[in-house]
């Protein structure tokens, strides 16, 4: 899956929360490190 920058803005915390709940935190961190 590849993602525009816009894009993955557009919806990174909805990844990341999905992410965490099915347990995938290193996912997760991924996701939170590039939008801090």
């Amino acid at each position: 899956i590849n993602y525009s920058e816009d894009a993955l803005r557009a919806v990174h915390e909805d990844i990341e929360l999905f992410a965490k709940a099915e347990g995938l935190t290193a996912h997760a961190n991924s996701i939170a490190v590039r939008f801090k």
